[in-house]
Formats: structure tokens, C-alpha cells, sequence
């Protein structure tokens, strides 16, 4: 925070632990709700992605969010508090690291081009060189690759696959516009993979994805002697019919380089020069 000249201002339950969680429900709650309440908070970053997100979106007050709005920022499963705020205050918040993400150069740069960029602003989002030195290593997982060629418009949503395949079903889970899907995720085979996608595409409105946008799925190739689709064989599979632009490999996901993305700003993807141009809410 240091780097961005921010001052942190921490809550009251910041440092509980219950099992896989910070703190029961109640204190989770109790911490988002003060800082949408506290009038000297200009923005609320997530110490960590965490678990347990999804216990919160029934509790939530939307009418002291809605009172005093700010900006969320966080990825992983945040986005299940993105897809909520989105879904019932039409809130714009921002997909990024979180505030216990490492830095990089790449990645400080991408959010502070985003959260102090002004209204209306044009920011082109493109490719991670560092990410890109990882394909000579032959990691995989880091190739680039277009899907599906041309430029579509629309609003950014999306986030974790996981996330938002378990909200398939909930009230939470709405999108109305024209919308350029972006999704990610961390340790999970490419049949597992496949099935969220699956789900997905069966719950959203279908006639408004202009285009689509897969970040870095870490950890998600096939194990060795295993009867499966490589990743990259199972994304061509999932997205090459639909006949929209797909690109796989852009800068985010649960990696060191990563984007910010606006969750709910307009967008134009360009698979040939691989890039997002967002305007800023």
C-alpha cells in the first residue's frame, strides 16, 4: 500500500481464524459493514481471495452499501461480493490483486493505471512480458493463444469460474447487458473445468457475450498418464463454436503478474493485438 501512497485502515476482526476462515460470519460481516459505514474509508481492499465469501451475500446491508458507496477491490472469491453488488446495486468494483498480493512492477503499474485513472478515461490493458518469459520455460499453462479472431464490445464480468459456477442458480448471478465474460481459476483439472464452463454457458444469457476473455489458469494442466484433454484442448472445445472472440492467456488469474479489471466498465477486446481497451466508471 506504501507504493500507492495509501493509508490502511484495518478492521476490527482482521486477524481471526476460524478453520478455513477469517473469523465466523458475524465478524466478517461486521468488518465489511464499518468500512462501507466508516465516512474516512475511500476504498475497501481484501487482505486475501479467503473462503466464504458466498455466506455473505444473504447478510450483506445493500442499503448502507448503497448509502455510502466505494470501491471493492479483490479477486478469487471476492467475486462472489463483485457478482452481488453488481447484481443489486449495478456497482462497478474492481477484479485485482488483493492487498497481500506481491507487487510486481507489471502488476502495481496495471492497478494504479485503473484506480487512479479518471471517469470516462480510455486504458488499454495488454500483454505481461514477464508472463510471456514463462512459455519458454515450457510452462504451458502461460501460453497465449486466440480462440476465436475479431473485436467485440461490451461490459467487463466475470471473475473466478469456481465462484461463479457456485452461484449458478442464486440470486446473485445477473447480467442484463451486452457483456465481455472473463474467467479464471487456480488447481483444477481440465474435466472439472470443462463442467463449470458447461454450467455457465447454460445459465447465462447467451445473446449478450459479445466476447471472451480466460486469464492465466494456474495449476490447471493435465497430469501426466492421465486420459484427458490437455487444457488448451478443452478450451478450443468449449468456446470455438459459439463465434465470438476467445482469447486465453491474458495477464490475470492466481499469478504474479496480473491486471486490474473493472468489473462492470465497458470494454472492447482485440484478439489481434491482444488487448482490452476499458473505459474507466
Amino acid at each position: 500500500m506504501d507504493q500507492l501512497g495509501l493509508v490502511p485502515v484495518l478492521g476490527k476482526h482482521i486477524m481471526q481464524q476460524n478453520g478455513y476462515l477469517a473469523g465466523n460470519q458475524n465478524e466478517r460481516l461486521e468488518d465489511l459493514h464499518n468500512m462501507y459505514a466508516d465516512l474516512t474509508v475511500k476504498a475497501i481492499w481484501c487482505i486475501r481471495g479467503g473462503f466464504g465469501a458466498t455466506h455473505l451475500l444473504p447478510y450483506l446491508d445493500y442499503k448502507l452499501i448503497k448509502k455510502h458507496p466505494k470501491v471493492l477491490l479483490g479477486y478469487s472469491d471476492i467475486t462472489a461480493l463483485h457478482c452481488a453488488l453488481s447484481t443489486r446495486l449495478a456497482f462497478s468494483n474492481f477484479h485485482s490483486p488483493v492487498a497481500s498480493s506481491e507487487m510486481t512492477p507489471y502488476t502495481l503499474e496495471q492497478l494504479r493505471n485503473i484506480i487512479f485513472g479518471t471517469s470516462g478515461q480510455l486504458v488499454k490493458i495488454g500483454t505481461s512480458q514477464e508472463n510471456d518469459d514463462f512459455i519458454g520455460e515450457g510452462k504451458t499453462v502461460f501460453e497465449r493463444y486466440v480462440i476465436s479472431p475479431g473485436q467485440a464490445h461490451g461490459i467487463l464480468w466475470g471473475g473466478n469460474l469456481s465462484l461463479l459456477a457456485a452461484l449458478c442458480g442464486t440470486p446473485y448471478l445477473k447480467v442484463n447487458r451486452d457483456f465481455l465474460l472473463f474467467l479464471e481459476d487456480i488447481e483444477e483439472a481440465p474435466y472439472r473445468i470443462d463442467r463449470m464452463i458447461t454450467q455457465l454457458l447454460q445459465v447465462l444469457p447467451l445473446h449478450l457475450l459479445k466476447g471472451i476473455v480466460l486469464g492465466v489458469f494456474e495449476g490447471c494442466e493435465k497430469k501426466a498418464d492421465t486420459a484427458s484433454q490437455t487444457l488448451k484442448e478443452m478450451m478450443i472445445d468449449k468456446f470455438s463454436h459459439l463465434s465470438i472472440p476467445v482469447v486465453y492467456g491474458f495477464p490475470f488469474g492466481h499469478i504474479l503478474h496480473q491486471c486490474t479489471l473493472p468489473f462492470g466498465a465497458e470494454a472492447i477486446l482485440d484478439t489481434e493485438s491482444f488487448s482490452l481497451t476499458v473505459k474507466l466508471p
